[in-house]
């Protein structure tokens, strides 16, 4: 799947990178000049991800706006005020979209002019709600430690923590004033590059590994390599998306388990139960009730079903009788001889009853060779099967 990167160092792809198998995240992104150019968001938003946006510049802000109809846009510029107490909103995924400003919560910290009002981290947090924020983006200059000033209740912690910094210090993979508040709020160092650092929770540590990783890989991969350095990239992260997709429909198939197996359980009682409600007296008492209430309401029906019903009950009566009649006729050695003959006359009538006969003959005790008093003769039975062994009369 093709990837267009808009971010100006591929911030965007690193942090897609890491975070490919998710769907439908949450991602803060902090000072932000243009919806398109340079952003490391728009890559997400194209891929159904929503987010927060924090824009001082109000020149960005209507083009903001119109770009990102489904995020939330706040006028303020991230600092370190005087401690209020910030208002509880609603989760960032059920705000509307629109541009919200903080002029009525700033109240002093309003600076004079046309400049945004300040909003601690704090606050920010507190705007968004308990949503999960897989990404955050800071942007620091001369005032950090400020800015991470602000940053002190809020028990919000973004996955991970991208900060772009100018400090020229950092370039040279010194570590930086501020690095040690991060580290205190439960953050590790992962990977850099010249302008940016990116930290990870330590409860995910599988992303520090994922950063690590690639950036070792681009800091290795020589240009005539690149191509296939970034093949094996694609594979691997093609690999992890179908392993999460394979335990994604796992978990969905274990689930449809268990759901059929309840209803399958649950059928069973009802089977059970209505088997107990047909055996009981009361069911077999009230047969003919039923009856006259569906000759009242549907009487064609009732009389075809009470049809089929006599039919059957008629075969089966029928068929006991035939079946009796054959016994007796196998039994008693003067009706034998007369069916031998009838059988002789009549070969098709011999031919019609067969099924009846045959059935009979199976149930009867196989003769014995020095058994006197045996029923059927060994005679009559060859000669019985002989019968019906014969092709049929055409």
């Amino acid at each position: 799947m093709s990837f267009t990167s808009y971010a100006p160092d591929f911030e965007d792809v690193t942090l897609w990178r890491a975070l490919a198998p998710l769907v439908d995240g949450v991602y803060v992104d902090i000072d932000t000049a243009s919806p398109t150019a340079g952003s490391v968001s728009r890559a997400f938003q194209e891929r159904g991800w929503k987010g927060v946006h924090v824009i001082a510049d109000r020149s960005a802000l209507a083009g903001m706006d119109r770009a990102r109809d489904a995020d939330l846009v706040i006028e303020a510029r991230i600092g370190s005020p005087a401690p209020v107490a910030p208002q509880a909103g609603p989760a960032v995924l059920s705000i509307a979209p629109s541009i919200v400003s903080t002029e009525d919560d700033a109240g002093p910290d309003r600076l004079p002019g046309n400049a945004a009002p300040i909003l601690t981290l704090d606050a920010l947090f507190a705007r968004i709600g308990a949503a999960t924020i897989h990404w955050m983006r800071l942007v620091l200059q001369d005032d950090a430690n400020a800015v991470f000033d602000g940053w002190r209740d809020s028990a919000s912690r973004p996955w991970i923590l991208l900060v772009k910094h100018g400090d020229a210090a950092c370039a040279t993979g010194q570590s930086p004033d501020w690095e040690p508040y991060l580290i205190a709020k439960g953050y590790r160092h992962a990977c850099s590059d010249g302008s940016n650092r990116y930290y990870v929770l330590a409860a995910h540590s599988l992303l520090a590994q994922r950063l690590k990783g690639m950036h070792a890989l681009e800091q290795a991969a020589d240009p005539a390599g690149e191509r296939a350095v970034h093949a094996l990239q694609r594979k691997l992260f093609d690999a992890q998306a179908a392993l999460l997709s394979s335990e994604e429909r796992t978990a969905k198939a274990e689930l449809e388990l268990r759901s059929a197996f309840a209803e399958a359980q649950q059928v069973a009682v009802l089977q059970r139960q209505l088997h107990d409600v047909y055996a009981s007296t009361s069911w077999q008492i009230t047969t003919p009730m039923r009856w006259v209430s569906r000759l009242r309401r549907s009487p064609r029906s009732a009389l075809a079903e009470l049809g089929g019903k006599a039919a059957g009950i008629a075969r089966r009566v029928r068929n006991m009788l035939l079946n009796h009649a054959i016994n007796l006729v196998l039994t008693r050695p003067r009706l034998k001889r007369m069916a031998v003959r009838v059988a002789h006359r009549f070969p098709g009538l011999l031919q019609r009853f067969k099924p009846q006969i045959k059935v009979v003959m199976s149930a009867a005790p196989a003769p014995g060779p020095s058994n006197p008093a045996t029923v059927i003769g060994p005679r009559f039975r060859s000669l019985i099967l002989d019968e019906l062994q014969r092709p049929e009369h055409p």
